[in-house]
């Protein structure tokens, strides 16, 4: 029984100082000075009450402007959105908020890119970076354990709760540890000031200060949106969180952010989603509200209100802020601010091309074009050079031609000019090595 009880206490001391020289060696090599998840949780953990929090994903903290939201609503609003969120971290966010803050309303933004993950078996989940950045900066203890033991299976639970592991943003480089270790000693690392490339414009909102090009969007082939794939995890998960606003008397509402009509018609199947977004809300009793699908006359978004292809920058996060909360204080009509369906709003639209997906070939000799357009009965052409050791060479003039040949043996630039009936919609510029 002695024996027992020695090596008891042998395990125990072994494990706490296991854990303490973890905690050292986290403070030398963890960088996450730049991470705006840990300057957002900080503010957050910090709030005299929240009253209105947006939930999700990148969407949210590239989508709404608190500071305007704040005036709109005489409220005290957040966005909780951090990247890659997935929606066992917004439901831990939002247990967390409620445990700590007296909510009157949540704004919960339905993400495909989050919903279509899939269903990843529980003995078969690994750590990720994603998964970490929310539960690193949860301080409700019971809200992050529940957090850590959802995320990864048993065999990863000591990774997820020692302070060091797998995908928690360590960094052995020498020059960045000093760094790290500097701004730690100096204080400037406690004053929570975001640094990145980004503009952080406080309580969970980021100004993308990247500004897209009107007709400058290009991709690979996408697929389809996998509406079939919504997994039930992803369902129940919503209906947690339904659950958790009814028992607290708070008010829940469902929208998208808007993307670029690109990103959207590139997949080719928006309305699916739309369809099985309104149905599977109304078997809980709520709407859903789509700001993809707003009339130009209130929300007219053009490529440069973008960062990216599904992100708004300044500009863009502006002006759907106050769209947003003029439409959610009663000042426009839903029938007024929405289309029925994507499709209706794309009808409405003029012929264009939203922009070019572009494949290269195996052989790396050759990339194909694909445009993105919204009417199948216009001509479109191109005019493509390749840019290459100082000269701008012609491929090709005024062609329906959708197979771009690289000049062989050079590395450069591919220039595309797409035109719909003869008129210019799209500059694209791609680098290019061809063997």
């Amino acid at each position: 029984m002695q024996r027992r009880f020695v090596l008891s206490v042998k395990i125990v001391l072994f494990g706490i100082i296991f854990f303490v020289l973890s905690s050292i060696i986290a403070f030398f090599i963890k960088n996450d000075s730049d991470a705006y998840t840990r300057i957002l949780m900080y503010e957050f953990n910090n709030q005299e009450n929240i009253d209105v929090i947006f939930c999700g994903a990148s969407h949210v903290s590239h989508g709404i402007y608190p500071k305007l939201a704040d005036e709109k609503f005489n409220l005290n609003t957040f966005c909780t959105g951090t990247p890659s969120q997935g929606i066992d971290g917004t439901y831990a966010i939002l247990s967390a908020a409620v445990r700590k803050y007296k909510i009157k309303k949540v704004f919960l933004e339905m993400d495909f890119a989050v919903a279509g993950r899939g269903e990843t078996p529980f003995f078969q989940k690994t750590p990720s970076t994603s998964a970490y950045l929310v539960s690193e900066y949860l301080k409700d203890s019971r809200v992050k354990l529940e957090y850590l033991l959802t995320v990864t299976s048993p065999k990863y639970y000591l990774n997820s709760l020692l302070p060091i592991g797998k995908d928690k943003l360590l960094d052995l480089n020498p020059s960045v540890i000093f760094k790290t270790v500097k701004s730690k000693v100096d204080g400037s690392y406690y004053r929570y000031e975001y640094s990145g490339k980004d503009f952080y414009t406080g309580k969970g909102c980021i100004f993308d200060r990247k500004v897209i090009a009107n007709g400058t969007f290009s991709s690979g082939f996408e697929k389809p949106i996998p509406v079939k794939n919504i997994s039930n995890e992803w369902k129940n998960t919503i209906r947690k969180i339904v659950k958790l606003c009814k028992e607290n008397n708070i008010s829940i509402d469902f929208y998208s952010n808007p993307s670029s009509d690109f990103y959207l018609m590139e997949k080719g199947n928006y309305d699916e989603y739309v369809s099985f977004l309104r149905s599977f809300l109304n078997e809980l009793g709520y709407d859903y509200y789509d700001f993809n699908l707003c009339h130009p006359e209130f929300l007219n978004l053009e490529d440069c209100d973008f960062s990216d292809d599904n992100h708004l920058n300044k500009t863009g996060i502006e002006k759907f802020t106050s769209v947003f909360c003029d439409f959610f204080n009663g000042k426009i009509e839903t029938d007024k601010l929405f289309y029925k369906t994507y499709s209706e709003k794309i009808e409405n639209q003029l012929p264009k091309i939203y922009g070019l997906m572009l494949k290269e070939s195996p052989d790396k000799k050759s990339i194909e074009i694909k445009p993105v357009i919204n009417h199948e009965g216009g001509l479109v052409t191109y005019t493509v050079y390749a840019l290459y050791d100082g000269k701008e060479e012609i491929l090709f003039e005024n062609s329906s031609n959708n197979i771009i040949v690289y000049p062989a043996a050079t590395s450069g630039k591919i220039k595309i000019l797409s035109f719909y009936d003869g008129i210019l919609n799209n500059t694209i510029i791609e680098d290019y090595t061809a063997f």
